[in-house]
């Protein structure tokens, strides 16, 4: 019974209760994607998703239950250790000890800044690779193309670059082994506060970008 249930596991009686499939399931589903959207989660591990009706495996994502019966989530590879990256860049590029204007964060001071750096950063480019697999030790990240005329914003700005158009390629290869287009793109996580990080999104891949 209710009661019973409620008993046992602290529920309240009469709340609902939904049965869901994993956590990514859950974001997309709180997301709001449909077969129209693809979701970029921006988190410590990058992902991108979107979901359909049918089982499809290929070569550029795999599947799992979606949170929605009868549904299934389509995910992309992704980006280990990805805003890790973003805090690590930020810590790296203040004195220790350094402390932002009342009212402001060092995010924000990066993110400004960032947003006044050209498109393409100069010529920095970001290879986001921090977190080598087991099976290949040998693995690093890099920052290339630096030639003296670049400052932190240039840094930072690539950073944000690398991460979206890693991910633009990821969910380009999914449309393409699906025979989609979607519409536009949901953002999540920590990232979805960055103005500039938003713009880059919607700039990199070519529609409109939501938080």
């Amino acid at each position: 019974s209710d009661l019973a249930a409620s008993a046992a596991t602290g529920i309240p009686a009469g709340l609902p209760v939904f049965a869901t499939a994993n956590d990514k399931a859950v974001e997309a589903l709180g997301a709001g994607v449909d077969g129209h959207t693809v979701l970029l989660s921006l988190g410590t591990y990058i992902a991108s998703m979107t979901m359909g009706d049918s089982w499809r495996e290929g070569p550029s994502h795999w599947v799992n239950f979606a949170a929605i019966p009868h549904h299934y989530l389509y995910e992309t590879a992704g980006i280990r250790r990805g805003m890790w990256t973003v805090s690590w860049v930020r810590d790296l590029l203040f004195p220790l000890g350094y402390v932002p204007p009342e009212g402001r964060t060092l995010e924000d001071l990066l993110n400004t800044e960032a947003g006044s750096a050209p498109v393409g950063s100069g010529g920095v480019l970001t290879l986001l690779d921090w977190l080598a697999p087991t099976d290949v030790p040998f693995r690093r990240g890099a920052f290339i193309g630096f030639d003296g005329t670049q400052s932190r914003a240039h840094l930072f700005r690539s950073v944000l670059e690398g991460i979206a158009l890693t991910m633009a390629d990821n969910i380009e290869a999914m449309e393409s082994a699906l025979g989609i287009s979607y519409d536009a793109v949901v953002v999540t996580g920590g990232g979805a506060k960055s103005d500039v990080m938003m713009q880059i999104v919607a700039d990199v891949l070519g529609r409109p970008a939501r938080r």
